[in-house]
């Protein structure tokens, strides 16, 4: 979650002192984000008093940005000095313009709520919370998404949690109209996905001796346990709890957004997790006895497969 897509522009912070040494006028507003949507709103009538003051603190800004791109601290965690706020579902999240100037088609569709001039207050209703702290925290640093909460490991190759985080960011990326996160998610998630393959095509072996052994024992199909020479529970559970929670993700935007989910945008990851699907659940994980007791029957009971098999049927034609 290597990158085949085009990463874009990078942008460095802007220098504030560059950008605001000539007034501002009605016709040249004192940003220097060049984005209409994060404008410093310093050139509405009654704001003239305001205006050293909000040049000032973009100036500081700039300077903390600085401090942020060479790691000296997390604006992110610790907004210091913001001038944006944006409401998403009950909840808050504190920005800078200048960062969110950085990805400039991203996070268009928010609505602005009033003000008090130095600050500017939005609201996003088209995602959630978590999705919205994903975009935000991926636009204030790139190489989150080479963390260990998304980037695939070869020590933890059967990690569900990295299919669940980069199937919600890829989400997110489509809510937002933010092409780099989606790219990078969907890297993460092909590079995890190809590494899960790899893992169970190692247990084919052990998993044909037990069958060839259950089957001249007499062993009933109900006590079958394959994967338990090659994998503990545990390990397993680590997996397909997660991987089941990204799958519902997916299927909620199918049941709560046909518009989205027919999207152009969303086709790659629903053929990513069409494939895991069909490569691991019914040829590997219904072997596993302690899933076919504990997890199966969630995916039966919430319609998880009834929703598979729609996919399948657009993807294979069958």
């Amino acid at each position: 979650m290597g990158n085949f897509h085009a990463y874009g522009r990078r942008c460095r912070a802007l220098d504030a002192k560059k950008w605001t040494k000539a007034a501002a006028t009605p016709k040249r507003s004192s940003n220097f984000l060049g984005s209409d949507c994060f404008a410093i709103h310093c050139d509405e009538p009654g704001e003239e008093d305001s205006l050293p003051e909000a040049i000032n603190q973009q100036r500081r800004i700039a300077e903390y940005i600085k401090q942020h791109d060479r790691k000296e601290i997390n604006l992110w965690m610790e907004p210091r000095d913001w001038d944006v706020r944006i409401k998403c579902g009950g909840k808050e999240f504190l920005a800078h313009r200048q960062m969110l100037a950085r990805e400039q088609t991203t996070l268009k569709g928010l609505s602005k709520v009033p003000s008090d001039g130095a600050k500017t207050y939005y609201e996003c209703t088209y995602t959630t919370p978590e999705r919205l702290a994903n975009v935000l925290a991926f636009i204030y640093d790139k190489g989150i998404m080479k963390g260990e909460r998304f980037k695939p490991s070869e020590d933890h190759i059967i990690d569900g949690g990295i299919i669940l985080n980069n199937t919600m960011a890829y989400i997110a990326g489509v809510d937002t109209d933010f092409p780099l996160l989606r790219d990078v998610a969907l890297s993460n998630l092909q590079k995890a996905i190809q590494g899960i393959k790899r893992f169970f095509d190692g247990a084919d072996r052990f998993i044909h001796d037990y069958v060839i052994e259950a089957r001249e024992g007499g062993t009933p199909f109900q006590k079958w346990d394959c994967l338990v020479s090659f994998v503990t529970d545990h390990e397993l559970a680590n997996f397909y709890r997660p991987f089941r929670i990204a799958m519902q993700a997916l299927s909620d935007v199918y049941v709560y957004n046909q518009t989205k989910f027919w999207a152009y945008e969303m086709l790659p990851l629903r053929y990513a997790m069409w494939g895991l699907v069909k490569d691991v659940y019914h040829t590997r994980l219904v072997l596993s006895k302690a899933f076919r007791k504990r997890e199966r029957p969630q995916w039966e009971e919430s319609g998880l497969m009834r929703f598979w098999w729609e996919e399948h049927a657009f993807f294979a034609g069958s």
